[in-house]
């Protein structure tokens, strides 16, 4: 039979199941109010541990479905530094990197993040003076 047979068939009780199954879902992903994390926590987990899958260690949770849409293409992009972005894209940025790097302390512990931290400096001194290195000695002469 084919699907749109198997529509033909449908009522118009049915139909309105539909609609009423749409709306309500429209309606709580397009919903901003404040949510109870420690129950969305829990949900969350439960709908990994029903698929068989491991949850997160890191969960993020930001303001609004825009905000998760912004940091989602933030993070998928190849944006190297936040200075360019607008504003809101910026409050976005900030909201990931800050509880994610919370995160990431909390289950690595202090001391071996602060390990972590000082390596990632150092790196990022030697990419920079490697980079900008002519530029920045020319600064310093003058």
């Amino acid at each position: 039979m084919l699907l749109t047979e198997q529509l033909n068939d449908l009522t118009s009780a049915h139909v309105q199941q539909l609609e009423d199954a749409r709306n309500y879902w429209r309606n709580v992903g397009l919903n901003v109010s404040e949510i109870d994390q420690r129950k969305a926590f829990a949900g969350m987990n439960y709908a990994y541990q029903a698929a068989g899958l491991k949850p997160p260690q890191v969960v993020i949770w930001l303001k609004s479905p825009r905000a998760g849409a912004t940091a989602a293409r933030l993070l998928r992009s190849d944006l190297e530094w936040p200075a360019s972005l607008d504003p809101s894209q910026r409050a976005v940025w900030d909201d990931v990197w800050k509880q994610a790097l919370r995160q990431i302390e909390r289950h690595m512990g202090a001391d071996k993040w602060a390990q972590v931290r000082k390596s990632l400096r150092r790196e990022a001194e030697i990419k920079l003076v490697e980079k900008n290195g002519i530029y920045i000695e020319k600064q310093v002469k003058e």
